[in-house]
């Protein structure tokens, strides 16, 4: 059987790192890579493994088996979280290295310009709420205009929205409009503006919608 990357994750805590290494180096596989994170990608509180080798189907399923035996996996069902599984496609094996270590706590054999590479490039997924926490910080003040009319001060939306592309593409990410209103709406509320001008703005939101 033909050897292939093979990317999956295991919910463990830290301490069985070194049994997980010791069971995966059984096996006939090439390179590989065995990172430890603590919490998962909404930042709750997951301690869990990911794992990235080059190996067969077969071993990947004995290995796999194995590890949903000693620390008792199951797959959650309904919306539930699954303990453990493997990525049905690896479309750039570059990239998936540098997801796999990502976080620092990590082992691997891969090595040379492969491995530097993925070191430089690795990122670390960070939540849609912290992303907006971390706009926060960048942006010196919320745009607003005066209506002269009636003396009040509300969010310049046209302008805020320039300030969030420019965010989300320097962070390689795609500013669609759902993302962009979501967004809004969250620095709205998060900011420190007062509470007439927030009141200000979601009524006009609601008038537009």
């Amino acid at each position: 059987m033909e050897k292939e990357y093979i990317a999956c994750f295991f919910e463990a805590d830290i301490g069985e790192f070194d049994y997980i290494e010791k069971t995966l180096k059984e096996y006939d596989i090439g390179n590989y890579a065995i990172a430890h994170e603590t919490k998962d990608g909404k930042g709750e509180d997951k301690p869990h493994f990911h794992i990235l080798f080059t190996g067969t189907k077969q071993i990947y399923n004995n290995f796999s088996k194995r590890l949903v035996e000693k620390y008792n996996l199951r797959r959650s069902g309904h919306g539930g979280k699954n303990k453990y599984g493997r990525c049905k496609e690896i479309r750039d094996i570059e990239k998936m290295l540098a997801y796999t270590i990502k976080d620092d706590c990590f082992r691997t054999d891969f090595t040379g310009t492969f491995l530097d590479q993925a070191i430089k490039t690795r990122f670390k997924k960070t939540s849609a709420k912290t992303m907006v926490q971390e706009f926060l910080e960048t942006l010196e003040e919320i745009p607003m205009k005066h209506d002269q009319f009636n003396g009040e001060w509300t969010v310049n939306t046209t302008r805020l929205k320039k300030e969030i592309i420019k965010f989300l593409l320097l962070k390689d990410m795609t500013p669609t409009k759902s993302k962009l209103n979501f967004y809004i709406f969250e620095i709205v509320r998060q900011s420190k503006l007062s509470l007439p001008a927030k009141q200000n703005f979601f009524e006009s939101q609601l008038i537009n919608c």
